[in-house]
């Protein structure tokens, strides 16, 4: 439905400014009917240190780049130290949750491993010269939704994760 309303559109739209538009009526209507192109972190954007953030991104230029690389690189490198895991909470901030796989060993290795591969895509899209940056990041923000998603265990730390930490 998106991708119709920007093909159609006799209006040329920035990405970053359609993005907005469908953000914005996606809040209006309280319903989340255009989520084809919407990206996560316009929810964000409902503090004042995001709203900081998506400007520096969208507008920053070579800056603003840098800045969000570094920031993915911070928070996976705080996934593997510490178990945790920074969620955007709308007009709450941003929360720190704990990742944990339980009392299964099985999920805690699956855990570390992903983790790993997830710390291993952000720093190859910085470091690695001539590097697929989009697809490392692309795969990198799946894996990190999909970890938020099957290992989150609140706010306070799995004891497992503390206990057979390296």
């Amino acid at each position: 439905m998106q991708d119709v309303f920007t093909t159609t559109s006799l209006i040329p739209f920035t990405e970053g400014l359609d993005d907005a538009l469908f953000h914005n009526l996606n809040q209006f209507l309280d319903e989340d009917v255009f989520t084809e192109f919407v990206s996560k972190d316009l929810q964000k954007a409902d503090t004042k240190e995001g709203r900081r953030n998506l400007i520096i991104e969208a507008v920053g230029g070579l800056y603003g780049i840098g800045e969000e690389q570094v920031n993915k690189i911070v928070e996976a490198i705080d996934m593997k130290a510490q178990h945790v895991q920074k969620i955007s909470a709308g007009e709450y901030g941003t929360q720190e949750q704990y990742i944990g796989g339980g009392k299964s060993v099985s999920r805690n290795e699956q855990l570390k491993q992903s983790v790993d591969i997830l710390l291993g895509l952000r720093l190859g899209a910085v470091l690695i010269p001539g590097a697929p940056k989009g697809d490392f990041n692309k795969i990198a923000n799946y894996l990190e939704r999909a970890l938020q998603k099957e290992f989150t265990v609140g706010a306070k730390p799995d004891p497992m994760m503390t206990e057979n930490q390296e």
